[in-house]
């Protein structure tokens, strides 16, 4: 019995550390890409710049539009939704805080790396995967071409100076569409609400937002990377490589938001 029990409970080790093995992968990817981008070779760091500044305008310009609509819709929809509340017990200072608080530090860099995670990270595990079952990749190697540093860093570097700006562009934008729909309700002076909005706003809580922006940016593009170039020579599993990046994006995102944040509070 106690036999069938180890054995049962190594098998069961060996299960979990093999749902979680892409992990540590995805890191030493990134810190591979990292040491590519910071000691490579001058003409290859001029290569990987020209492919990350591709990968900005895919990444965070062409998803202005979305971007936009969805801070418009979320700041109008938050400011409205608590303002005819508020007043009633005369906490409109307190719904400045609150409302700092949970767009800027949480909502915005969350919602940020959310939209990359579903737009960009699919697209880039879609993009390598098909290269790996191409033979494309093995066809850099034999070139004595460092895949790394030709496809993996300019995503690194494209994909986190994207999520970093459009953490920025959707908090402000939020708050701005907050501020207009404040302006024009008549159950509140929004001068007051725009003065204690400013008073509430510290470096502090953009400083943690472009953390949080930061620090989702590196995860994306590690996940999505590292998942893509895991596919072999079929292209069936191309499709399935891209649903496993948008699942371990987001539940790593979630977590490293909760844990920032705690970390910050503690």
């Amino acid at each position: 019995m106690p036999g069938v029990l180890t054995d049962r409970v190594d098998r069961l080790g060996r299960w979990a550390l093999g749902r979680v093995a892409w992990l540590p992968a995805s890191a030493g990817l990134l810190l591979a890409a990292l040491v590519d981008l910071g000691w490579g070779h001058v003409p290859a760091r001029r290569v990987m710049l020209r492919q990350a500044r591709r990968q900005v305008l895919f990444t965070g310009v062409q998803a202005l539009p979305m971007v936009t609509t969805i801070s418009v819709m979320l700041g109008c929809t938050l400011i409205l939704e608590s303002l005819p509340t508020v007043p009633r017990v005369g906490a409109e200072t307190m719904l400045s805080t609150i409302w700092v608080h949970v767009v800027v530090r949480e909502i915005g860099p969350l919602l940020a790396g959310l939209i990359v995670t579903g737009r960009t990270g699919g697209a880039v595990a879609a993009d390598l995967g098909c290269m790996k079952a191409g033979g494309e990749v093995e066809a850099l190697r034999a070139m004595a071409i460092d895949p790394v540093a030709l496809l993996v860093v300019p995503r690194v570097v494209g994909i986190t100076a994207a999520t970093v700006a459009l953490t920025v562009y959707l908090v402000l934008l939020t708050m701005l569409a907050g501020i207009a729909a404040a302006l024009v309700a008549p159950w509140i002076t929004g001068d007051v609400l725009v003065y204690s909005l400013l008073n509430a706003l510290d470096l502090t809580d953009l400083a943690i937002a472009l953390l949080k922006g930061l620090t989702f940016g590196l995860v994306i593009s590690a996940i999505a990377c590292h998942r893509g170039l895991e596919v072999s020579r079929a292209i069936t599993e191309v499709p399935v490589a891209v649903g496993a990046t948008v699942v371990r994006c987001i539940i790593v995102i979630v977590f490293v938001n909760a844990l920032l944040t705690l970390l910050w509070l503690v």
